[in-house]
């Protein structure tokens, strides 16, 4: 996808960010025997607001075109067309040579039009041949969140729901707080304040361990809110895909959390999880918040745990890494059995989870990960923070 940014130049009460993604089933185009692209569908979709913010419902009148640099050979447009936008979102189809002609330049330009007005010019990368693509070039942030950046760090915020961007995908700031439906509210998590896992395990039975849900509670990422525990490895991955996101790959959290500092800064040593603050001395170096210790953080994969192991005790399923480079970090049941319901026994998956919790002290941090639990466990230690592509 292409670069999302707000266009400096704005069109009376409007703005717009926008990308260029190929909508069905993300062609670009079509491989022929002969290794040439044929046509296919290729769609510009963007989201539009009011200069307050506000997306805007209604129709439209929005023009695009794609010049081979900035503003100069162009070669894709459409013609001025009404447009539906709904709460802010807006597609308009290009012409079937654009899947075509646009993978052979390397720097693309867009220039979006409303009511005839340009909204200025957005680079694009280069479109791949023959290719199912995610979008056309990097994209600083998922359509609908605004785009901050300090440090190497860009920010992503949709009201209060914060990401993180990192290489090719997005990690949620802090830790998840599951919500309700109305606390979400679209996705800006700023409805009524109403979370589930905090003080106890108090999620309603129409948001079971299973995940089978039959209640959409949801993930948010929001400062100053402890995070929520006492969920299984299936309400967890369900509240990410409410919330349009995901469980990240353990690959994914390792790179977001590298960097951040194996000290008491972080929270190793206490009785509970604690909300996070945005100043918080707890931060990789990609700018996420409380990855190691606080709570532990379930991840996508799952394995088999290995052979016998009775409880956390050096030397016994429990294991430091070899090097003080690690700062003591722990590894947990690389051969072992799981923890199903009060006890340890065989039979079960685990579920991957990293970083340790708030009581593990020195053996807690951004190396530490855990094979001791079952995908169904859920208890005071393990909460979730999602990943979105």
């Amino acid at each position: 996808m292409t670069k999302i940014k707000r266009h400096p130049a704005l069109l009376g009460a409007l703005a717009c960010l926008a990308c260029l993604v190929a909508w069905a089933g993300y062609m670009v185009g079509t491989a022929t025997a002969a290794g040439d692209l044929t046509p296919g569908p290729l769609f510009y979709k963007g989201y539009m607001t009011d200069t307050s913010g506000a997306p805007i419902t209604g129709k439209q009148n929005v023009e695009i075109k794609v010049w081979s640099s900035k503003g100069v050979g162009e070669f894709c447009s459409t013609s001025k067309l009404s447009v539906p936008v709904d709460k802010g979102h807006f597609k308009i189809a290009l012409k079937s040579q654009c899947a075509v002609l646009l993978h052979t330049y390397t720097a693309p330009w867009v220039e979006v039009f409303v009511a005839g007005k340009s909204l200025g010019l957005s680079k694009l990368g280069a479109a791949p041949s023959a290719a199912r693509v995610a979008g056309l070039s990097e994209q600083s942030c998922p359509v609908g969140y605004t785009a901050s950046s300090a440090g190497g760090v860009v920010l992503c915020k949709r009201g209060a729901d914060e990401l993180v961007k990192v290489a090719d995908f997005w990690i949620d700031r802090y830790e998840a707080a599951v919500v309700t439906k109305a606390t979400f509210n679209d996705g800006d998590c700023q409805g009524k304040w109403d979370q589930y896992g905090t003080a106890s395990d108090n999620y309603d039975p129409d948001f079971p361990d299973n995940g089978a849900w039959k209640q959409e509670r949801i993930a948010c990422s929001v400062v100053s809110r402890a995070p929520s525990v006492h969920l299984s490895w299936f309400q967890a991955q369900q509240a990410c895909l409410l919330a349009g996101k995901r469980l990240c790959t353990h690959a994914e959290w390792m790179t977001a959390a590298l960097g951040t500092p194996d000290s008491a800064v972080c929270n190793f040593n206490s009785s509970g999880p604690t909300a996070p603050k945005s100043t918080s001395a707890c931060v990789s170096n990609r700018g996420v918040v409380n990855m190691p210790g606080n709570a532990w953080e379930w991840v996508a994969e799952w394995r088999h745990a290995g052979s016998p192991f009775t409880g956390f005790t050096a030397g016994k399923g429990v294991s430091a890494w070899p090097s003080s480079a690690y700062g003591g970090d722990a590894t947990y049941n690389f051969n072992g059995t799981v923890y199903i319901s009060g006890a340890y026994g065989p039979s079960l998956p685990t579920a991957v989870h990293a970083g340790g919790a708030f009581m593990h002290k020195a053996e807690s941090g951004t190396y530490t990960m855990g094979y001791s639990g079952a995908p169904s466990i859920a208890n005071l230690m393990t909460g979730v923070r999602c990943c979105r592509n």
